[in-house]
């Protein structure tokens, strides 16, 4: 067979060599692609046939390698009809690329697969990983771990400065009632935790639990409450998170490796710990688990405590209604309200009772 006149780049010397490609072939594709110098006529290359791959170029032009070449080593064969007879002389150039494409498509496949059983167990071996690795966190880490969060949460709502709390008075009418409320709800819980509660000054209407009993309850919530139920719904579903300690498991689960492994070795007063456990418990949504516990928390003690506790699903309900900026940060975005938990609530019995007296409910929707 006549050869074919083109150019030889090795992949070590950046100038092209003028070459000669002849092709012998054994039948059934097998054989060399020998490359001569187009001035000596020494051999510069012999590559096997079945080992040839051609690299993407225009019609006019083709580039091939070899699998057992150098990865920049090419021979490039330039005009139509000499690409056509050189490929017509490959034809095992075709089945390589037959067999290439089915390696491409089965690890496609494979990938697609790895990456489905990845995301299945972050989805659902995180969070079971990150119960586990909570059952191994002291509660006085725990506390400590909030206790940073809580720096770093009111370093963001406060724009760097203090926030606005209401009534900072302990014995304040407003205070006194909502300390008697949480000491009736944790009477019988199993924590280790004391609950503080922060009625806060905020356009945001929303309500959350840190690791370690400290809640914060925005005002704009209490003005979305129709009564004192309402608001002892919420603040009896927070508590619910403290005690199956919910804040630090979302925060396990949501912050990585980085946040178990430093709780593990005690390194629970860093301040990238704080603004990491700060951040995941703002923007982060509990899983559904953990807000059907802590619904069954809320409803176990409205009817230990005495309470109407459709008075929850009736706030949550009020701020779903909600439009604009004010739900961007709401109690909805980090608690979704599902049929299924309404479903639950709207099931409780009801005690006829009430959370607070008319009194106290006054200063607590007047604190701020």
């Amino acid at each position: 067979m006549a050869g074919f006149a083109g150019r030889f780049h090795d992949g070590e010397i950046g100038r092209p060599r003028p070459v000669v490609a002849e092709v012998s072939t054994g039948g059934s594709g097998t054989g060399f692609l020998f490359v001569r110098d187009a001035a000596s006529g020494g051999d510069v290359a012999r590559w096997a046939c079945a080992e040839l791959y051609s690299i993407p170029s225009d019609r006019s032009s083709l580039r091939l390698g070899s699998v057992n070449a150098s990865p920049a080593a090419r021979l490039v064969v330039e005009g139509r009809d000499a690409v056509a007879a050189l490929t017509a002389a490959l034809p095992a150039l075709g089945r390589f690329h037959q067999r290439n494409r089915a390696r491409q498509v089965r690890f496609l496949v494979v990938g697609t697969a790895a990456l489905g059983v990845a995301i299945l167990a972050f989805v659902f071996g995180v969070p079971l990983i990150a119960r586990q690795v909570v059952a191994l966190v002291p509660p006085q880490w725990e506390a400590e771990l909030g206790a940073r969060a809580a720096g770093q949460v009111e370093a963001i709502f406060s724009g760097g400065g203090a926030l606005a709390r209401c009534d900072t008075g302990p014995r304040s009418p407003a205070n006194q009632a909502i300390a008697r409320f949480v000491k009736r709800t944790l009477a019988g819980a199993a924590t280790p935790f004391e609950v503080n509660v922060d009625v806060v000054r905020s356009d945001i209407a929303n309500a959350f639990a840190l690791p370690g009993g400290h809640v914060y309850y925005f005002s704009a919530l209490i003005e979305e409450s129709p009564d004192g139920d309402a608001f002892a719904g919420v603040l009896a579903h927070e508590i619910g998170h403290v005690v199956n300690r919910h804040g630090l498991e979302n925060a396990i689960a949501t912050a990585g490796s980085g946040l178990v492994v430093g709780m593990l070795l005690g390194d629970v007063t860093g301040f990238s710990v704080g603004a990491i456990l700060g951040q995941a418990l703002i923007n982060s949504r509990f899983s559904r688990e953990a807000e059907h516990a802590a619904d069954l928390f809320a409803i176990e003690t409205a009817r230990r405590v005495g309470f109407d506790v459709h008075a929850l699903g009736a706030v949550l309900r009020q701020i779903a209604a909600d439009t604009g900026e004010s739900r961007v940060l709401s109690l909805l975005s980090s608690h979704p309200l599902t049929e299924e938990r309404a479903v639950l609530l709207d099931a409780s019995p009801v005690t006829g009772a009430h959370a607070f007296t008319p009194a106290e409910w006054r200063a607590i929707a007047t604190m701020c």
